[in-house]
């Protein structure tokens, strides 16, 4: 089955919508300034709270990596919770799946004991006792998505690492023009996220072009994934 693009291609007109709704911001900012008087109206409503229309501009600007963050986060979660699902559903045992998601099976079952802050020897026994039950008695493998760790810091690296350990390769000459922009987008979402910086010191030097550019970039980013997972799905690449 393939991904379901619906959920995807929403959030892509969402932010084609802002982006152009921006614009017409800027535009009104430019008319203001041409002293015309529709301009200069929409103006003076923000000389009332101590700023101008280009500060709420600046701000629309720095949101901008906000919303093509959480794209990038949402779409490569919901790629590798595609994965779980056609495993899931296709009722395999341990011995059915390759090597890289066998490895990762158990490491989700040991991730979940560190997180625990008094987990005992005990505990460690226990579930290795549970994983040696469930893969003799042949039981049905399940991936749950709470498990995918991404959080904060999808940027290429990441995503690259994140597909290695579900046994999926990206492509390095076709990912490496998207590398800077993933950063950046990245880098500037966190930035806004832990108060590093405020919306309007960080859109500051940005363009709308530049905006602009960085988002169609990024959608052929997400898109390579989506076709690539899908035609190794196709594949039944998960199985030995």
């Amino acid at each position: 089955m393939d991904f379901d693009k619906e959920g995807y291609n929403d959030k892509k007109k969402e932010l084609k919508f802002y982006l152009k709704c921006l614009n017409a911001t800027y535009e009104i900012e430019l008319e203001a300034n041409s002293g015309i008087p529709y301009g200069k109206h929409f103006q003076t409503k923000f000389s009332k709270y101590s700023y101008e229309l280009g500060d709420f501009i600046v701000i629309l600007k720095s949101n901008t990596y906000l919303m093509v963050y959480n794209i990038v986060e949402s779409t490569t979660r919901e790629l590798i919770s595609h994965i779980y699902d056609e495993v899931n559903g296709s009722s395999l045992r341990y011995q059915d799946i390759n090597d890289k998601l066998q490895i990762l099976w158990k490491d989700y079952h040991f991730r979940k004991i560190e997180s625990e802050i008094h987990a005992s020897s005990q505990t460690f026994i226990d579930t290795a006792s549970k994983m040696i039950d469930e893969i003799f008695s042949e039981s049905s493998i399940q991936f749950n998505n709470e498990d995918i760790s991404l959080s904060g810091d999808a940027d290429l690296r990441s995503i690259s690492k994140l597909f290695h350990s579900h046994g999926i390769e990206l492509d390095k000459n076709t990912t490496k023009r998207y590398k800077s922009d993933l950063w950046s987008v990245k880098n500037s979402r966190n930035s806004l996220a832990h108060g590093r910086q405020s919306f309007i010191d960080l859109g500051r030097d940005t363009t709308i072009v530049d905006l602009e550019k960085i988002s169609d970039h990024i959608f052929k980013f997400l898109e390579y994934l989506i076709r690539m997972t899908d035609r190794l799905i196709q594949k039944e690449y998960f199985q030995n």
